[in-house]
């Protein structure tokens, strides 16, 4: 967002609160740096909604993630992602 501050980016979400989260200082994630980033972009570039229709109305690029369920059993129980 920094080297492109032109591009426009949209995180939608259908989770009100998870949104209200990203908008307020305690963002629903820690990634070392992240915190920086999206103070300085937040309400330049870089814009979180739960307006998914108009977010896909305008969008140039759509990029879909869903929830990966955490592994139940095994190694890495309860913290890994299920992706088998």
């Amino acid at each position: 967002m920094f080297s492109c501050p032109q591009v426009k980016v949209i995180i939608c979400d259908l989770n009100q609160a998870r949104i209200d989260a990203w908008n307020s200082d305690n963002l629903p994630i820690y990634e070392p740096g992240l915190d920086e980033v999206v103070k300085k972009a937040r309400g330049r570039n870089l814009f979180f909604s739960t307006d998914i229709n108009n977010a896909i109305q305008e969008a140039d690029l759509i990029f879909v993630s869903v929830n990966t369920p955490t592994k139940k059993r095994g190694e890495g129980a309860g913290y890994a992602a299920d992706i088998g």
